[in-house]
């Protein structure tokens, strides 16, 4: 389980799976950016699921990351379910963040 927290964006983000009408116009996939942080909700719906992290990125910034994730469909694809993360539970993420600012 952890282990699945930990590369929770690799699994769940911009994946080179994602369909051929998204683009990754915002992402920049030049870039990685981590956060280690606490779940504080995920909305589980689609076209695409959130999950929002209060935590801090490596340079010590702390804020509230808003990370996208695939479909309901592809999430469950990817073995996922609805309770496999939980509001309270400790998270590390690692992405290629927005072009623009990604943290609240």
């Amino acid at each position: 389980m952890l282990f699945r927290l930990s590369c929770l964006a690799v699994l769940l983000l911009f994946n080179a799976s994602s369909s051929a009408h998204h683009s990754r116009a915002a992402v920049d996939l030049n870039k990685k950016a981590k956060v280690v942080g606490t779940v504080d909700s995920i909305t589980w719906r689609n076209p695409h699921i959130f999950i929002s992290v209060s935590g801090m990125d490596a340079q010590g910034k702390s804020g509230i990351w808003v990370l996208e994730g695939h479909s309901i469909s592809g999430m469950l694809n990817h073995g996922w379910k609805k309770d496999s993360i939980q509001a309270g539970d400790k998270v590390t993420a690692v992405f290629s963040p927005n072009r623009k600012d990604h943290i609240k």
